[in-house]
């Protein structure tokens, strides 16, 4: 082999070698750079930054699945932290909407992606509650087919997160249009299993003390409420973020229904 052919050859092979390294380290680095910033995720400019680098990460494997669920939670996070932005209302649509789109994606990968199905229906949950009752009450189907999904194959996931699901569509369903059997009580009674699995995790005290004031239990609520405001910020790493935004809505609820 000529001289010239060889050096070809070895600069091909030393590409073939490399390229894939530079791949991986590309990919890697841009989902560090999406945790970092989603590690603050109560703060939409961080949400936003977090969003941007994973957007980028997934260019390089749009079929990274990691990187769909961040982005499917992102989404969700970009959403909530335009809620007391009256003049956002489209903006949040739009952000729900993409969350629901990367969650499909999820599920045309596998269809009961457990990740999937839960962040498509809590996505499309907030969606139709921007859009009003009616859409809330014609998406109400699929969400909920998609949370007995996850009920059925990890009733746990996310701490508990179909359970708080399903336990906040009761909530929120008037009761002449709930299902016969179903009760705020059943609702209280989920939001309880997953507390007795996750009892630091600040959002499924949040959504019980809703409920037991719902039911007339305001001594029930109130003791919920202050359960979580007990909970330290770091009582759950990664999940520093919940529970700051968790405790920001509680006082909020505490004032409107105690005057505290």
């Amino acid at each position: 082999m000529h001289v010239t052919q060889k050096i070809v050859v070895f600069c091909v092979l030393i590409i073939v070698i490399l390229c894939p390294i530079v791949f991986s380290n590309d990919l890697a680095s841009l989902k560090a750079e999406g945790d970092k910033f989603f590690n603050d995720r109560d703060n939409l400019d961080a949400i936003s930054k977090s969003i941007q680098a994973y957007t980028k990460a997934l260019q390089l494997d749009e079929n990274n699945k990691e990187i769909l669920v961040q982005l499917t939670i992102a989404y969700f996070w970009q959403g909530n932290d335009m809620l007391n932005d009256d003049s956002k209302a489209q903006d949040r649509m739009d952000a729900y909407q993409k969350g629901m789109d990367y969650a499909e994606k999820l599920c045309q990968l596998d269809p009961k992606s457990v990740e999937g199905n839960f962040w498509h229906a809590t996505n499309n949950a907030s969606r139709s509650r921007e859009k009003g009752f009616f859409s809330s009450a014609l998406a109400l189907k699929d969400i909920k087919r998609r949370n007995s999904i996850v009920l059925e194959n990890d009733k746990y996931y996310y701490r508990g997160g179909p359970q708080r699901l399903a336990a906040r569509i009761i909530w929120g369903t008037p009761g002449f249009f709930r299902k016969r059997g179903e009760k705020l009580e059943d609702g209280a009674a989920l939001l309880k299993d997953a507390i007795s699995k996750f009892p630091n995790f600040t959002l499924s005290h949040l959504y019980l003390g809703d409920i037991y004031w719902e039911m007339g239990e305001k001594d029930l609520a109130e003791k919920s409420f202050n359960i979580l405001l007990s909970i330290p910020e770091n009582a759950i790493k990664g999940l520093e973020a919940q529970n700051r935004q968790d405790k920001k809505d509680v006082k909020v609820l505490l004032k409107k229904y105690f005057g505290k």
